[in-house]
């Protein structure tokens, strides 16, 4: 997926206008591919750092979703760093794509 910096950078201006506290915030990232076997080894890697929330099928079943959080804090420009790197990631471990991240208020 293109992780266009212009987007991220929108994309924060909506999370400050809903929560005012960007640095308690769990970040979640996506990963699909088919294989689940290439998604399991992918966790290995990222394991360390990163916490495994979920692997699971699609809605139409044609393909897998590895879901790993981490609570950190990103300005737009960190979090394009960070999806430059995943992508990156991917091609090194034969993942289908990195499809974006999600982020949430940590209680």
């Amino acid at each position: 997926m293109r992780h266009d910096l212009g987007i991220i950078i929108e994309a924060f201006g909506q999370i400050k206008e809903t929560w005012w506290n960007l640095n308690n915030l769990k970040w979640n990232y996506y990963f699909f591919n088919k294989n689940k076997a290439k998604l399991k080894l992918l966790c290995s890697k990222l394991e360390s750092e990163y916490k495994f929330e979920n692997l699971y099928k699609t809605d139409d079943w044609s393909s897998w979703v590895l879901c790993v959080s981490k609570k950190e804090i990103h300005s737009p420009e960190s979090l394009h760093r960070k999806n430059l790197y995943f992508n990156d990631l991917i091609k090194e471990y034969d993942i289908e794509l990195y499809d974006w991240w999600d982020v949430e208020k940590v209680v």
